[in-house]
């Protein structure tokens, strides 16, 4: 009963996937990047009292600020309850899950805007993921060296 032709709700659903996946994409980003802080989070926990332990610390508020900066652009993470989502603003995962909604909405193909506004949200989160594999790469290595190096022990008792 659809008006809709069978190349178009084909067209649709392809569409409707590949928001899909890169939303599946950006919140396994932000669950790396969230395990990543946690860790950090433990290895500073682990060097109190320990000769370096302002060495560490300092090393460590660094990356979770890296980490920081990501994660702003991806998620909002400010939400405390239903009334901050009127006052803060929304970032790129929710803007892509929206944009699901809005092509889901009708029995046709995905319009031409939707097929943009889709490339522009990909080139946005795409560059947010590589910031931060940039991050693990540079930062969190360099901060594994420096708990290694300072041999700061695995379990403290």
């Amino acid at each position: 009963r659809a008006a809709a032709s069978q190349e178009d709700l084909e067209a649709q659903f392809q569409f409707l996937i590949k928001v899909r996946d890169k939303v599946s994409e950006t919140h396994a980003g932000i669950n790396r990047l969230r395990r990543v802080r946690q860790q950090v989070e433990q290895w500073v926990s682990r060097a109190q009292g320990h000769p370096s332990e302002g060495t560490v610390a300092d090393a460590g508020e660094a990356v979770k600020e890296k980490l920081k900066q990501v994660e702003d652009q991806l998620i909002q993470s400010e939400y405390r309850g239903a009334r901050d989502r009127l006052h803060l603003p929304v970032r790129l995962n929710r803007k892509l899950a929206e944009l699901s909604a809005v092509a889901a909405n009708a029995d046709f193909a995905p319009t031409d805007q939707a097929s943009q506004v889709f490339e522009h949200l990909s080139a946005e989160i795409d560059r947010q993921l590589a910031a931060l594999q940039q991050a693990v790469d540079d930062d969190v290595s360099q901060f594994v060296d420096l708990v290694k190096d300072l041999d700061i022990p695995a379990i403290v008792p």
